[in-house]
């Protein structure tokens, strides 16, 4: 649609600073702190919690919240909140502190152990959705987890907003989101 644009995407499951990086569009989970930055919503986030067949196959199906204690989490690091479960016992939100033998920076690297059978994973409901869908993940606790609803925000330092390339990104994400 635009020959001429040229992208140069950066993955990173850690905070970046739009301004100092020169970056033209940041995308972010969860709420935003106040800042000079432009955001656009581009819709809301939600939390699975799922594993392998493989996985479940070989160490069972936890059924209850106590279970997760004997089982490999894979957790995501730099953020210690994600080492924290949000589960709904009682009709209350209860915080389980989860454990287990792989952490990565890396969202992506931990969905693919996931479907590979290392642990099971607690992530964004966008990264999952393929995995879900064609059976190499099965959600866990569907009736029991918070899937803690987190707005998905584009974020664009002030000076690029009105750039064309930048504009016509962000209407492009309007439309896939």
């Amino acid at each position: 649609m635009y020959s001429d644009v040229t992208l140069a995407i950066s993955v990173n499951d850690s905070r970046i600073d739009p301004v100092k990086d020169q970056v033209d569009v940041t995308i972010r989970v969860g709420e935003l702190d106040d800042s000079d930055l432009v955001a656009v919503r581009l819709g809301t986030v939600k939390r699975i919690i799922a594993a392998s067949p493989a996985y479940l196959k070989n160490r069972g199906t936890p059924t209850t919240i106590a279970d997760l204690a004997d089982h490999s989490c894979l957790l995501l690091s730099g953020f210690s909140e994600q080492a924290v479960w949000p589960m709904i016992q009682n009709d209350e939100v209860i915080n389980v502190k989860v454990d287990g033998t792989v952490v990565s920076d890396s969202a992506d690297i931990l969905l693919n152990m996931a479907i590979e059978g290392v642990g099971i994973i607690r992530l964004g409901d966008f990264l999952g959705e393929e995995a879900l869908a064609n059976g190499q993940l099965q959600e866990l606790f569907a009736q029991k987890h918070d899937p803690e609803p987190k707005p998905l925000s584009a974020l664009i330092s002030p000076n690029r907003q009105h750039i064309p390339r930048v504009r016509a990104f962000i209407d492009y994400l309007k439309t896939v989101v």
